[in-house]
């Protein structure tokens, strides 16, 4: 068997993709029914419920979890973690989203975009203000 290669989105809050049929696009944007996790944002959910969760960064989950796109949550890896290739999407080294990955890579066991940005008890706006005080830049 091959290794299986995890791709892992990295967004901003409110700023991941949105699929819709043509034709069909407001319709995409008015339903609530639209509104599923991404990887992300069930990584932050996953941490919530879940001990084991919350020890692990975000690119590390698929070791350990495997992502259940039907119901877009993060589910106990029964067997193969061996055989898992993850990686996170490339993104430009300029503004809030490369911060973010950077980020990405050394927390644990965030909740939410707020609980990303807090660094004792300090609630950050932009995520490069935050990432210094997380990560060695």
């Amino acid at each position: 068997m091959s290794h299986n290669i995890i791709r892992l989105q990295v967004h901003l809050l409110d700023n991941q993709l949105k699929y819709f049929v043509k034709g069909e696009e407001q319709a995409a944007l008015d339903s609530s029914a639209a509104q599923h996790d991404t990887h992300l944002t069930a990584w932050f959910k996953l941490n919530a419920e879940n001990e084991q969760a919350r020890h692990t960064p975000y690119v590390e989950i698929s070791y350990h979890f495997v992502f259940d796109s039907k119901n877009c949550i993060w589910k106990v890896r029964q067997r193969g973690s061996n055989k898992v290739i993850v990686r996170m999407y490339k993104v430009s080294p300029i503004g809030e989203v490369f911060y973010l990955k950077v980020l990405l890579l050394h927390v644990r066991g965030a909740v939410s975009f707020e609980d990303l940005l807090t660094v004792n008890g300090t609630v950050f706006i932009k995520i490069r203000e935050a990432c210094p005080q997380l990560c060695r830049l």
